[in-house]
């Protein structure tokens, strides 16, 4: 995931920060979009339903499962470098609780 996420061009991916999910090891990375990254407001293909624009602060996790990795992203407007990121925070920390009390059968 982590190698995955710094190939991106125009993309600053943080150091993972791991979470223990029944018995395995998550990862979540905090990505900013740099502004060479999309900017033009609407998405950038038809059919999107999520997309990230230039400036944009989001947390991407890497949850393993007993036979596959879940990606799950925090994904909003307004979570950018002069607006809002000081949300993220509260975010990441609800977010972590719910990771933490996965479990798989």
């Amino acid at each position: 995931m982590g190698e995955w996420l710094t190939a991106s061009e125009g993309a600053t991916v943080s150091a993972p920060v791991e979470l223990s999910v029944d018995g395995r090891t998550a990862l979540r990375y905090t990505v900013t979009l740099g502004p060479g990254c999309y900017h033009e407001g609407g998405p950038p293909a038809d059919n999107l339903i999520v997309w990230f624009q230039a400036g944009e602060t989001h947390s991407v996790y890497a949850i393993p499962t007993p036979d596959d990795v879940i990606v799950m992203l925090t994904w909003g407007t307004g979570y950018t470098v002069e607006v809002g990121e000081e949300h993220l925070s509260d975010l990441d920390a609800a977010v972590d609780d719910l990771v933490r009390s996965m479990h798989f059968d």
